[in-house]
């Protein structure tokens, strides 16, 4: 508010300095202009005057305690960390663990470390930028704190062990995660049109009951069964029906994927399109992998073992369901405890892969779209990991017997000193002739014999 008021050099000399209209220039000047008489009038009064310095003055001193509080609340600035090169970090945070103390921070030796490294290394070109330093980002420091993170490490944790911001840190973690997908791609793979691997893959089957019971249980080539991998609510901007993925059987959001996976626990194959509230059965059937087993692609000589859940057909065996109304007969009861020891591979393969890669266990706070990457990265991982003799775990009750591998099904009997053997009906000590496919060359279910 601009005032009217001024003082002239006789009254500013005075001691009241009394207030006189007759020698104001500024109303003069103003009704020159042609502002209205009673408007100026009203700015000469000095009761308004004097209202009006109060509210300015108020108004000052609100501004100058704001400005001291905000002064006093500033916080103090952060400690930088120490500035440490490509080098430095390799190995005065990596390599200067023991040998157990990076196995249990990396879930793998440095030796695996190492071969990971050298298999993505190419893959990581983009790793190679700047961070919020300048300084550039070593492809080893990439994989540390991706292995850190997928191990259930806490992301800030992973940040922080490896003198990186949180942003850097994340977006070095989805590029390694990509690295690992593409240059590990041939780590899991399953050999539909290769039958050399599908013969090796059925020896390693057969290989589980020892050298003289390998014509019990023939042409099983992979083990397959679902799992749900817990991730939160999705949102409805991004999914017109986010209850779909609420799993009844869990009670938890989560998407179904399907795996198959080898005699020695290592993933041939992974799938992950279906919501979690979806039947194994149908998740299996809107897959690539069974429209080509529907096609005929897999020999008739080779076949998947699943459990109740999936439809029985040439390429998918499945046991023999339990009557309401009695029992099931010897020979089809001893085919269900031969079909569970090769089908329950998958069960104990997921088993290790929760175990060794703990960001699997919560649901994950990422996007759905980078979900099925996460949990084909983990896959890769750990058949490198067992490949080169990683396990977590050994597994329970093995031993070797005659050459092969060789399980106890019957803990009551095999403690009374009883060996448990099948019955003889489905005993094969002649060699099988050429012409031989799987089980009597008919999917169980065929046989009424």
């Amino acid at each position: 508010m601009f005032l009217f008021y001024t003082q002239t050099r006789h009254q500013r000399s005075t001691p009241t300095g009394s207030w006189t209209k007759s020698r104001l220039k500024p109303p003069s000047r103003a009704l020159s202009r042609g502002v209205n008489p009673e408007t100026v009038e009203a700015a000469m009064d000095p009761t308004l005057a004097a209202a009006a310095s109060a509210v300015l003055f108020t108004n000052l001193l609100f501004v100058v305690a704001v400005a001291a509080r905000s002064r006093v609340e500033q916080p103090l600035p952060r400690a930088s960390m120490p500035r440490l090169n490509r080098s430095t970090v390799m190995e005065e945070v990596i390599y200067s663990l023991s040998d157990r103390e990076f196995k249990r921070s990396y879930r793998m030796d440095k030796a695996t470390f190492r071969f990971v490294l050298y298999r993505i290394s190419p893959y990581l070109e983009d790793a190679q930028g700047s961070n919020h330093r300048g300084d550039e980002i070593d492809p080893g420091v990439a994989l540390a704190i991706t292995l850190t993170w997928l191990r259930g490490g806490r992301y800030m944790d992973a940040a922080r062990i490896h003198r990186l911001k949180v942003p850097t840190m994340f977006k070095y973690l989805w590029l390694t995660i990509r690295a690992i997908n593409v240059g590990l791609k041939d780590e899991l793979c399953f050999p539909i049109d290769d039958v050399a691997a599908l013969r090796r893959l059925e020896r390693d089957f057969r290989a589980r009951w020892g050298a003289r019971a390998g014509g019990i249980y023939r042409g099983c080539v992979g083990a397959i069964d679902g799992i749900i991998i817990k991730i939160r609510r999705p949102s409805r901007f991004r999914h017109r029906t986010p209850q779909s993925f609420f799993c009844g059987r869990y009670k938890c959001f989560g998407i179904a994927f399907q795996c198959m996976v080898d005699a020695n626990c290592r993933f041939l194959w992974v799938s992950g399109d279906a919501p979690g509230s979806m039947h194994d059965s149908a998740a299996f059937n809107g897959t690539a992998l069974c429209t080509l087993l529907n096609q005929g692609r897999l020999p008739l000589d080779y076949h998947v073992a699943g459990d109740g859940a999936y439809t029985e057909s040439d390429f998918m065996w499945t046991p023999f369901p339990e009557p309401r109304n009695g029992s099931l007969s010897q020979s089809k009861d001893t085919f269900n405890w031969i079909h569970s020891t090769h089908r329950q591979n998958v069960e104990r393969a997921f088993g290790m892969l929760m175990g060794r890669w703990l960001v699997l266990e919560t649901p994950l706070r990422i996007p759905h779209i980078q979900v099925h990457a996460v949990f084909t990265a983990c896959c890769r991982l750990q058949n490198i990991c067992i490949t080169r003799q990683q396990e977590a775990a050994a597994d329970d009750g093995m031993g070797e017997e005659e050459g092969g591998m060789a399980r106890s099904f019957r803990p009551v009997q095999a403690a009374a000193g009883v060996r448990v053997q099948p019955p003889q009906v489905y005993m094969n000590t002649n060699p099988a002739p050429a012409a031989f496919s799987g089980f009597w060359g008919r999917p169980p279910h065929r046989v009424r014999r």
